[in-house]
């Protein structure tokens, strides 16, 4: 919740009135984020489709609304980091400018994670950006963009090898093998046979 000096209240939620127990029970914790806005005469609402919760929101001097949604850390299932679940398609955060919403994107803009728990503007106008487990991310949106790095594009060249049309041709003999006559059979051995062995394929765990 979120109230400015215009007496705007922001207030997020999720699932929406329309919804049953059993509903928000079966679809956690894909809920419809949702957020609400107060401008001190009606409420406006916001809704994030699966998206979770909204979680915390905030208001930059350039008067952006910034929504962070939220899975609550449901995405990690075990104690194993590698096991989590990264969904770069659903929830994250979102950005109200010039009319419409804009969804800040994990693959497009760096974001770690799209469980976003907190999002807070500093007072040089840096936006914080607090992840459920996955880390800490830092916007300026006033930073002006990295100076790209050159490259440079040279052809390459295939050396090729020249023949001296001078030079003599070494003419090789074919050689020629004895012809060998065919191996006489090993005679046999009476007594007892040596035991057969059989190697099994094993699987080694690093």
């Amino acid at each position: 919740m979120d109230l400015d000096e215009s007496d705007q209240l922001l207030a997020g939620a999720y699932g929406t009135e329309s919804m049953t127990a059993s509903q928000l029970v079966s679809c956690k914790p894909y809920w419809p984020a949702i957020l609400n806005v107060w401008d001190g005469a009606v409420w406006q609402h916001t809704t994030f489709d699966d998206a979770g919760m909204v979680s915390s929101v905030a208001r930059d001097a350039d008067g952006r609304i910034w929504a962070a949604t939220s899975r609550g850390g449901a995405a990690r299932e075990s104690v194993n980091p590698e096991s989590w679940v990264v969904e770069p398609g659903i929830g994250g955060l979102y950005v109200h400018q010039d009319g419409a919403w804009h969804r800040v994107e994990s693959d497009l803009h760096g974001l770690p994670s799209t469980d976003v728990s907190v999002v807070r503007v500093a007072d040089d106008g840096s936006i914080w950006i607090g992840t459920e487990g996955w880390g800490l991310a830092r916007y300026e949106p006033n930073a002006e963009a990295p100076t790209p790095t050159a490259t440079l594009n040279l052809p390459t060249r295939t050396p090729t090898p020249t023949v001296d049309p001078s030079a003599p041709t070494a003419t090789r003999r074919p050689t020629i093998v004895p012809t060998q006559p065919p191996p006489l059979p090993s005679p046999t051995r009476s007594g007892t046979a040596a035991p057969i062995r059989n190697y099994l394929p094993f699987t080694h765990r690093s």
